[in-house]
Formats: C-alpha cells, structure tokens, sequence
C-alpha cells in the first residue's frame, strides 16, 4: 500500500515552501470571513457560525505548521509529504472561499434577497458544513471535530436567524416601496417645475398661541400650535418668501420620516408668510452642546439618528449639502 503512496516533498524547507502559500491564503480567508461577521447587518448568527468554524480550522492548522518547524519527528512530517494530504489542503482551501462567499451574501439584505428563498440558504449552510466536517477529517484535526448534540444546537441557531431575516425583509420590502415612490414622485416634481400649487396652505385660524410663552421664541422662528386633521401639533413658524422656493417645499412635504423634521405647509402669521414645520422643543445640536454635558450614550444616538436621516435623504436621491450642528434639531436630550 505504501508503494502507491505519491510524496511530493521530504525536507522540512521543502513542505514549508509548497504549503506556506495555501495557508498565507486561508489566513487571508479567515480575516476577511471575520470582518463579514463583525459588519453583518442581516443572519448575525449564521456569519458567527461560519467565523467560529474557519477560526477553529485556521488555529489547528498554525499549530500544525509551528509544530512542524524544528521538529524532528517523522510521523508528523509524514502527511504533509504525501500529494493526498496537499490535495486535501487544496479543497480545504477551496471550501474556505466558498464559506466566505456564502457568509458575505447572508450577512446583508441585499445580497440576501438574490438568494431565492430561505430553503436555500439552509441547504447551502448544511452543504458546507458537512463539506468542512469532511475536509477536517481528512486533514486530522480531530481536536475542533464537532459532536452531533453541537451540530443540532447550530441548526436550530440557523432556522431561527433565517426566520428573523424573514420578518426583516418582509418590513423592509415595505419600506423599500414606499421609498421608491416617494423618490418617483420627488423626480417627476423636480422635471415639472411647476409647484407653487402644490405646497399646502394652511389657514391661520388653525395656528394659535400655545399657553406657556418662555420658549416659544428661538431667533426669527416662533412656535405655535397648530390644529391639524387628527391631533394638535406644536410647530416652528419661520417668516419666508416662499416664491422661489415652491420646488424645496414641495418636495419637503413629500418627506415622511421619523429622522426628518416633518413640513406641514405655508400660512401667514403677524402679516409674513411663514413655512410650518414640526417644533424640535430642544433646539440646534449646536445649542444643545452649549447648554448640556452630553454622555457619550446620548452623542453615539444623536449620530446614529443623523445617518438614518442621511440615508433616508440619499434613498430618495436627496443631498442636504449642508449638514452642520446648525441644522440638526432634536427634540429630546
């Protein structure tokens, strides 16, 4: 049997120099599956399957290849000699890139949704893990072998993170048509020109003084309450000419965001036409900082509602062009 054993390498300098470049390429794998991990918006717990899997594979093999360096024994040269062994190395290889292009597809919304269905991408989960059990045995690393009580625990982490990408994507998908139309409506506003009509006149009856007067007033913008269709409001009336404005203010009232200051319309208060919009009781970010201590739980929030309004803006093909602390209102500390 040993005769028909094909050895591709006998020195130690030899097995270095024809494996080091399959394992300077898993390592490169393995870091990139991690960051996929880290960064994952959807299937978290699928990516972290996949990442604790390479990563177990990638320390047992950098313990076999320091063992091998300065070692005299022959029984652990012995494999790493035979072309079956380097073969093995090659398809573990292989494997890896599939895993990592697997887990980058899951691991975001969009590239989720190229996958058909959730059938799928349990039954390309259960070809790769049962593909990695092969390749470890085939490579001997018995020490991250996985017992079948372990590999039913990650099933069911499975099922329960594709049916929580699901629900997700099912509220996106809403979301997502709702957006689309609100950018078709933004661009064909844009082409038409023709808006001044468009913005909503509210009738000054329906804006009247709200009964405490010590912050109504924040510079040239003065608060109000305004009578709506369902409920009252509070809102900032800010004196304008709205004449060369009738694209902005049109396409603002289309603007329906929790991370977006919401634009009621136009009306006349003390004589000035006035745009009215919804009141930020807690003023400017700037004015916030000059007033307040602001942990650093509170700014991480701030920021991270700032981007939701960013990307809301940018998914209707809109550029503010002029974000500064300036002009972003918060309502609450």
């Amino acid at each position: 049997m040993s005769d028909t054993v094909i050895r591709i390498a006998e020195t130690t300098a030899e097995i270095l120099a024809l494996y080091n470049p399959i394992i300077g390429t898993i390592n490169l794998i393995v870091r990139e599956v991690r960051d996929i991990y880290k960064n994952a918006e959807s299937n978290k717990e699928i990516c972290l399957i996949m990442y604790n899997r390479v990563d177990s594979a990638e320390h047992a093999m950098n313990t076999l290849m320091r063992n091998i360096e300065g070692s005299e024994d022959e029984e652990i040269f012995e494999n790493f000699r035979k072309k079956e062994y380097y073969l093995a190395f090659e398809r573990f290889k292989n494997l890896l890139t599939n895993i990592k292009e697997y887990t980058n597809k899951v691991s975001k919304f969009d590239r989720y949704k190229q996958i058909i269905n959730a059938t799928e991408v349990k039954n390309k989960y259960q070809k790769l893990t049962k593909e990695y059990d092969v390749c470890i045995k085939d490579l001997q690393f018995t020490m991250i072998m996985s017992s079948e009580a372990a590999r039913v625990k990650e099933a069911k982490k499975v099922d329960k993170a594709i049916e929580n990408t699901e629900e997700a994507l099912k509220k996106l998908d809403n979301t997502d048509q709702k957006l689309d139309m609100i950018a078709k409506n933004i661009d064909f506003l844009i082409k038409e020109r023709s808006l001044d009509t468009q913005v909503k006149k509210i009738d000054p009856s329906e804006l009247y003084e709200p009964p405490y007067k010590d912050t109504n007033f924040r510079k040239n913008v003065f608060k109000k309450i305004y009578k709506g269709e369902h409920d009252e409001h509070e809102v900032a009336c800010k004196p304008i000419d709205s004449q060369n404005l009738g694209t902005q203010l049109t396409i603002l009232k289309k603007l329906k965001s929790k991370y977006i200051l919401q634009f009621y319309g136009l009306s006349y208060a003390d004589t000035s036409e006035v745009m009215v919009s919804e009141w930020a009781e807690k003023g400017t970010l700037k004015e916030l900082y000059h007033k307040h201590d602001i942990p650093w739980t509170r700014k991480i929030q701030i920021i991270r509602d700032i981007c939701r309004g960013i990307v809301f803006l940018r998914r209707v093909n809109i550029f503010h062009h002029d974000l500064r602390c300036e002009n972003v209102f918060l309502s609450l500390i």
